[in-house]
């Protein structure tokens, strides 16, 4: 099983605890998951940002951001189009577009059914 690390509060909701306890049985052991820390941007006067998972694996470090929705979820940059034909706008900004942190991260998306 992988090295799990909570660093801050226990998981919000059942589907970050979901999440959490897929990936921690389901990647290679030497995976290291961090999981509901913030970071504050900037010189440490800026806003604290959440983060739900953080994966570091052999090639990359992943944010990944839970939200409790099911079924398939495509979109864009600007707006998350939902398979019932929903769309919302897409409040998950980018690290590489905008410019709020210093570090740049992977995003990598997972779907539960």
């Amino acid at each position: 099983m992988v090295i799990l690390h909570r660093i801050g509060s226990d998981p919000e909701n059942a589907s970050e605890s979901l999440a959490i306890t897929h990936l921690a049985t389901h990647l290679p052991p030497h995976y290291i998951i961090f999981h509901n820390f913030e970071l504050v941007s900037g010189n440490g006067q800026g806003l604290p940002y959440e983060y739900d998972i953080f994966v570091v694996g052999d090639w990359a470090v992943y944010h990944i951001e839970v939200k409790n929705y099911h079924g398939r979820i495509g979109g864009d940059c600007s707006v998350l189009k939902f398979e019932t034909g929903h769309t919302v706008p897409n409040m998950i900004h980018s690290p590489t577009t905008a410019n709020f942190s210093p570090v740049k991260f992977n995003r990598i998306a997972m779907f539960f059914r």
